[in-house]
């Protein structure tokens, strides 16, 4: 046994490669003639100390050997045994073991081989030399004196690069490589609207190498990419004025990112986790020594800083996946236990289309930091770093993201959107859904914006699915101060015919032809203001009002009515008419032209009077 013992010491000793595998492997049983290279590899004419390396003899495509590179007494060596049958042009090609990937640098390298030759030694190594394809400049990625001899990576992402400047990803730049190693006195910064894909690894020596900025987008592989993320903050125009506006849902796409990382270096900060199960939904990172002390990934904050413009977070980078599932929660008797919300935990934008929903409203809200406001959505992008809220009706519903489109056919919509200078609230109306009334409407966190919405059994809903054979539908509005509105209406699929009624003014507009509608609201407006509508059903060309010795009579009343008087800016004057056959007195109006609206049990009718 002790002789057994030794001898596995002594191979370990005079083999210290053993249990390393190689990435090449020769048959040398196919050639009758060797040659011995020993040598050392150099990139653009500099010594490479790293073992990781795996050096290969080919020629044209057929390997002829190949062997790891070896530390020894301060130097790294490779000890290469060459095959062949005869006269042969050997080049070379390397392996990185550290990042498991064969790279396309290029061999500047050839040697001639002759049986039994020796080139080089230990004292006085054989160079094989490969060129690198480099950025050593400062500044934008597309110039070509930012690289090494000018050469560039060509666009079909076959090539790995070296970046050993500052080099910077604009916008409209859509870069696509091998690999990219970004070496200790280098870095990379993506900016807004500049794409990174890399279908292998991306190597770096810590995160200030590697800058993702708000709006820029990496698609990479692999796992342990340092990086930071730098996260566009809006900011209020006073924290203490405006206390309504500047918060916004962000994710973080560092996996490993300290919640303390959004502590604020200049004035005030807040930082929101949402949890519907509990009784104050909102939980502050401040006060609450429970908060998670890292960002998990897919899980979405609400954030706001006073004056810092920028949230940095830093660690490493979500790897690319063709699949995510979200943590839902969902609670039938509590509408709040079935928000949920969430975040993009990638380092690209991932897209609403691509979203697998089990019990869930296919639709999200996300909010306008500017204004204060939720916009609700059916489809879109949802950028990295960005938050959105989702809602479930079921026990056990599921969200997954998918890299590949799950919708086939999106239903017909009609997103109605209300703005005015406080800001803007939409309502989105989905025909051909059924399986579950819509998304609740949230309120505003600015409370001075005017909401629209649909109400159905007493709920509030911002996204409402109605069957295909549903023929109207009312929409809510509540105004918040009298004054001027805009309506603007986007619609996604087929009508026939698309109207909308403003039951104040009477006023019809065919949606298939106009796409806005401005109209003046006060608070006396009833609230149901306007029907959505898919075949024209008003009643306009009838008169039905007219004047009788200073009185305003109304003709053909069919059962309960109702009387509103409005003047040309939309005000309701109050007078309102409680015996048909008496009228209403209008001696106390100014000459001038009024609306009339009736409504009674079959319609809803409307007449301009010059009184």
């Amino acid at each position: 046994m002790r002789n057994f013992l030794l001898i596995l010491l002594l191979l370990t000793t005079i083999c210290p490669l053993c249990g390393q595998d190689n990435y090449w492997n020769c048959e040398d049983n196919l050639y009758s003639g060797n040659m011995f290279i020993t040598a050392v590899i150099c990139y653009n004419g500099e010594k490479q100390k790293n073992d990781d390396l795996e050096l290969a003899a080919f020629y044209k495509d057929e390997l002829r050997g190949s062997s790891r590179v070896k530390y020894e007494d301060g130097e790294y060596i490779v000890n290469l045994t060459v095959h062949s049958n005869g006269s042969a042009q050997i080049t070379f090609k390397v392996y990185d073991h550290s990042i498991k990937e064969e790279l396309s640098y290029e061999s500047l390298t050839k040697v001639e081989f002759v049986t039994d030759n020796a080139i080089g030694s230990y004292y006085s190594p054989f160079t094989v030399n490969f060129e690198v394809i480099t950025f050593n400049g400062e500044g934008v990625w597309s110039l070509k004196q930012n690289w090494l001899n000018s050469k560039m990576p060509d666009a079909d992402g076959t090539d790995d690069i070296v970046i050993e400047g500052s080099a910077t990803i604009p916008e409209g730049n859509n870069v696509f490589l091998k690999s990219v190693r970004i070496n200790e006195n280098g870095s990379l910064s993506i900016e807004n609207g500049g794409v990174l894909k890399v279908k292998g690894s991306i190597t770096n020596s810590g995160t200030e190498a590697l800058i993702l900025n708000d709006g820029g987008q990496i698609v990479q592989s692999n796992d342990n990419v340092a990086a930071t993320f730098m996260k566009n903050i809006v900011n209020p125009e006073s924290w203490s004025d405006h206390p309504k506006t500047g918060w916004q849902f962000i994710s973080s796409p560092i996996t490993d990112a300290a919640t303390s990382d959004f502590e604020s270096t200049t004035g005030d900060y807040d930082l929101y986790k949402f949890d519907g199960t509990q009784e104050l939904q909102w939980i502050n990172y401040k006060y609450h020594d429970d908060f998670e002390k890292r960002f998990i990934p897919g899980t979405g904050y609400i954030a706001s800083y006073e004056s810092q413009p920028t949230a940095m977070f830093e660690g490493n980078l979500n790897s690319a996946t063709d699949y995510f599932e979200f943590a839902i929660n969902n609670n039938l008797m509590s509408d709040w236990a079935s928000f949920n919300l969430l975040g993009n935990p990638f380092t690209f934008n991932i897209n609403w289309n691509n979203m697998l929903k089990d019990g869930m409203i296919d639709g999200y809200a996300t909010i306008n930091p500017n204004t204060g406001a939720y916009i609700y959505n059916t489809e879109g992008e949802i950028k990295v770093g960005e938050g959105f809220m989702v809602y479930a009706y079921a026990p056990n519903a599921t969200l997954c993201y998918k890299t590949e489109s799950l919708r086939k056919d999106q239903p017909c919509y009609v997103n109605v959107t209300v703005s005015n200078s406080k800001g803007s609230d939409n309502i989105i109306v989905r025909f051909g859904e059924n399986d579950n009334a819509g998304f609740p409407k949230l309120d505003n966190i600015n409370d001075e914006i005017a909401n629209i919405y649909v109400r159905d059994n007493g709920k509030r809903y911002a996204i409402f699915n109605c069957d295909e054979d549903v023929e109207e539908c009312p929409l809510y509005f509540d105004t918040k101060e009298m004054g001027s509105y805009t309506m603007s209406v986007n619609i996604k699929g087929q009508f026939d015919n698309l109207y909308l009624l403003d039951k104040v003014t009477g006023e019809k507009v065919n949606l298939l032809l106009e796409n806005e509608y401005s109209f003046i609201a006060n608070s006396t407006d009833a609230n149901d203001r306007f029907v959505l509508y898919k075949a024209d059903k008003t009643e306009n060309d009838e008169c039905f009002a007219y004047i009788n010795e200073g009185r305003l009579m109304i003709d053909g009343v069919s059962g309960d009515a109702q009387i509103n008087i409005y003047d040309l800016l939309g005000r309701d004057l109050g007078l309102q008419c409680y015996d048909m056959n008496v009228g209403i007195s209008i001696e106390s109006l100014p000459k001038g032209i009024y609306i009339i609206r009736l409504v009674d049990n079959k319609r809803v009718k409307t007449q301009k009077i010059l009184f």
